[in-house]
């Protein structure tokens, strides 16, 4: 049986209107992102 490897993240956003063009930029591109986390489970 395989070893599992497991970890957690926690990401701290600024949310702030100052920052919306970044946050929609960010949510836009949050799945490309995770997975290649979830490619190695």
């Amino acid at each position: 049986m395989a070893e599992e490897k497991r970890a957690d993240a926690l990401f701290a956003i600024n949310a702030s209107d100052s920052m919306k063009p970044s946050c929609d930029k960010l949510r836009s591109s949050l799945k490309r992102f995770i997975q290649p986390f979830r490619e190695e489970v």
